[in-house]
């Protein structure tokens, strides 16, 4: 892998970071507004939703339609950022193989 590959993913991947740590944020303040819960709580709820943890400790009352599509774009997003890490890491992991 050269290093001008490096540099040309460089931008997706700086996109990619702030929409992984600005979607929990959005989804908590979207939740907090529409709940009782707290802004923690709210984030809390979810960064666990999105990363598939689920232990089911916290049930916001906000509409299902909603949930789903919170739900399926927030795994959507950490699915494309770690194919696209882990695709990123496969050629330098064969170049430390190969020496």
């Amino acid at each position: 892998m050269r290093f001008s590959n490096f540099f040309s993913t460089f931008p997706f991947m700086v996109a990619l970071l702030i929409l992984l740590i600005s979607y929990p944020l959005a989804g908590g303040v979207f939740i907090h507004k529409v709940s009782h819960l707290s802004l923690f709580d709210s984030v809390y709820y979810c960064c666990i939703t999105i990363l598939t943890v689920g232990f089911g400790d916290i049930d916001p009352p906000i509409p299902v339609p909603y949930l789903i599509l919170f739900i399926v774009v927030g795994v959507t997003l950490v699915t494309i950022s770690g194919t696209k890490m882990f695709h990123d890491r496969r050629p330098w992991r064969l170049l430390t193989k190969c020496k």
